[in-house]
């Protein structure tokens, strides 16, 4: 997943879940097109996805 990001091939958003909560939900976007989803990813791609949010790297 860290390599479509990086290319460009998938874009990564946080989103509110609801009220009081900061996120929870990822937009997976790929060809402009928007979804919610739970995918289940591993821990790393959950490490770095954090990792970036945190320093700026993804919206």
């Amino acid at each position: 997943m860290r390599w479509l990001v990086e290319h460009g091939y998938l874009r990564l958003e946080r989103v509110r879940a609801g009220p009081g909560r900061l996120w929870s939900f990822l937009v997976l976007s790929d060809s402009g097109q928007r979804r919610v989803s739970t995918y289940d990813l591993s821990q790393a791609d959950w490490n770095w996805i954090a990792a970036a949010f945190h320093h700026g790297m993804l919206k």
